[in-house]
């Protein structure tokens, strides 16, 4: 139920459509490990997994129009591995950059550039449940 809540919160400050039936261990049943949930239009980003020794690189974007940035980032059940998240502006700076490697309640991170903004997850044999929502700052 928690998950289920976060993985809404998510969405709705992405500002996404989530396709339901991409995602039926949310609505019942199981969750699958390793099957990102992810929301994303030009509003921002919504994006949850439940994983187990979980490797990949995804990359998202472009997104946002406005010249700020915001960054809510959460992992609980934290049992190995790490991931990344980098946010870069349309001219290729870097905006926003974590690595985590650890259990992790993060409220909102604003960071600036010049629109549009990509991002990137990286994980890295990660295990445990992360979830992240990048929409418009302040």
């Amino acid at each position: 139920m928690l998950r289920s809540l976060a993985v809404l919160f998510l969405v709705a400050l992405a500002g996404c459509v989530l396709d339901a039936s991409l995602a039926p261990g949310i609505l019942g049943g199981t969750v699958s490990d390793n099957a990102p949930i992810v929301g994303v239009s030009s509003d921002g980003l919504g994006y949850s997994v439940s994983a187990r020794n979980y490797t990949t690189t995804s990359h998202y974007g472009p997104m946002l129009k406005s010249t700020s940035v915001a960054v809510a980032v959460s992992v609980i059940g934290y049992n190995g591995g790490s991931t990344s998240v980098e946010v870069r502006d349309a001219t290729g700076s870097l905006a926003y950059s974590q690595t985590i490697t650890s259990n992790l309640a993060q409220a909102n991170s604003v960071a600036r550039g010049t629109p549009p903004f990509s991002v990137t997850l990286t994980f890295s044999k990660f295990s445990g449940t992360f979830s992240l929502g990048v929409g418009a700052g302040n």
